[in-house]
C-alpha cells in the first residue's frame, strides 16, 4: 500500500501546483494579454476596411467588377451563338437536319439560332451602355472623358455596322423575328463534291422595313442579297470586344 499512497500524493500535488507555463504574471495573465491584443488589432483592421470601402479607388473597382459581369454575359452569348452556327456547317449535323423526316428538328434548330442571336445583340448593347454610363459616373465631362468620347465616336458611333446591329434588334422586337435562311449548296471540286451550308439573313426582306437609321441602311446596302450570319456576328463581336478591352486597359493604367 505504501507505493500506492505515494503515487496518490504525487498526483494531488500536480493538480494543486500549476505548471510553469500557466503561472500568473504581474499585471495580466499572458493569455488575457494576447486576447486584448487580438481585439485591438481586429478593431484596427475593421477601421481600415471602412476607410478602403469609402475610397474612390474601391468604388471604381466595384463598378469595374460589375462591368466585367456585363462582358461575361455578352461573351458567353456570343460563344453560344458561334458554336451553334459552326455546328450547322458540319456535314454530319446539317445533313441530318435536312432530312425530310426531321423537319421539326430543323425548325427547332432555326428557332434556337434566332433566340441566341437576340440574346447576343441584347448583351452587346447592354455592355456598350454599361461602359457609357460608367464613364459618365466616374468622369463626367473632365479628364479621361474626352479621350473616351473620341474613341467612342471613332469605333462605335460612326460605325455603320454598330448602328445596323442596333436597328436589327429593334426590328426583331417590333417586326417579329428576322428571316434566317438555311442554305445547302453542292459544288463539284475535282473528283469530289463540296457541300456548303450556312445560316443567312434575307437582306432583301430586311430592306422592306422603313425604320432603318441612315447608317443602318448604309450597311444594309453593302451586304449581298443573303448575308452569312456567322460573318456578321463575328465582325460585330470583334468591334464590341475591342472597345471593351481598350476601356479596361485604360482604366488599369
Amino acid at each position: 500500500g505504501a507505493p500506492q499512497a505515494g503515487w496518490e500524493l504525487r498526483r494531488r500535488d500536480r493538480e494543486v501546483t500549476p505548471d510553469e507555463g500557466y503561472r500568473a504574471y504581474p499585471g495580466a495573465n499572458l493569455l488575457e494579454e494576447r486576447d486584448r491584443q487580438r481585439r485591438q488589432l481586429g478593431g484596427k483592421l475593421r477601421e481600415m476596411e471602412r476607410e478602403i470601402e469609402a475610397s474612390e479607388g474601391y468604388r471604381m473597382r466595384a463598378r469595374m467588377n460589375l462591368l466585367e459581369k456585363s462582358y461575361f454575359i455578352f461573351d458567353t452569348n456570343y460563344l453560344n451563338l458561334r458554336h451553334v452556327l459552326d455546328e450547322f456547317e458540319q456535314p454530319a449535323v446539317f445533313l441530318k437536319l435536312w432530312e425530310e423526316r426531321t423537319r421539326d428538328r430543323f425548325d427547332l434548330f432555326i428557332d434556337d439560332v434566332i433566340r441566341l442571336f437576340h440574346n447576343y445583340l441584347a448583351g452587346a448593347l447592354t455592355l456598350l451602355d454599361h461602359m457609357d454610363a460608367l464613364r459618365d459616373a466616374l468622369y463626367g465631362d473632365e479628364g479621361f472623358s474626352e479621350e473616351y468620347q473620341a474613341r467612342w465616336e471613332e469605333r462605335i458611333e460612326s460605325s455603320a455596322l454598330t448602328r445596323f446591329m442596333e436597328d436589327l434588334l429593334v426590328y426583331m422586337l417590333h417586326q417579329g423575328l428576322p428571316f434566317a435562311l438555311a442554305e445547302l449548296n453542292f459544288g463539284r471540286v475535282g473528283s469530289g463534291v463540296e457541300v456548303d451550308s450556312a445560316i443567312k439573313l434575307d437582306v432583301d426582306r430586311l430592306e422592306e422595313w422603313e425604320h432603318w437609321s441612315e447608317k443602318g441602311r448604309e450597311y444594309l446596302k453593302v451586304l449581298s442579297g443573303k448575308a452569312k450570319l456567322h460573318d456578321l456576328v463575328k465582325e460585330y463581336a470583334d468591334t464590341v470586344a475591342g472597345f471593351y478591352q481598350w476601356f479596361v486597359l485604360r482604366q488599369s493604367e
